[in-house]
């Protein structure tokens, strides 16, 4: 009975794939696979200071962080920040969809 209770909250509200917003399969993944295709990995060339993918492995930063001066010292990203993805921050930011925080 305890895990019914705890299983509850899925069954009615199902999880949404962050990308799509199409509702996933119980208990499986918290992105669709098609969507997780779309999400590239920035992998292990990346600016020393903004965390953008390299075009040359021999260069530490990017274009951008070269030309000016950030606020921070140093940022990483896991995707590269694509059309998919602004969309689904976008979601999470300002439309409450606070489900997605967990991808």
């Amino acid at each position: 009975m305890n895990n019914l209770i705890k299983l509850l909250p899925d069954i009615l509200f199902p999880l949404r794939c962050p990308i799509c917003d199409e509702i996933l399969p119980f208990g499986g993944n918290r992105i669709c696979d098609s969507c997780k295709a779309s999400l590239p990995y920035v992998g292990e060339d990346y600016c020393l200071k903004c965390g953008r993918p390299l075009k040359l492995r021999s260069e530490e930063y990017c274009p951008a962080c070269r030309r000016c001066t950030h606020s921070f010292d140093s940022g990483r990203s896991l995707f590269v920040y694509n059309d998919a993805l602004r969309h689904s921050l976008a979601l999470f930011k300002y439309k409450n969809r606070r489900e997605y925080a967990a991808l």
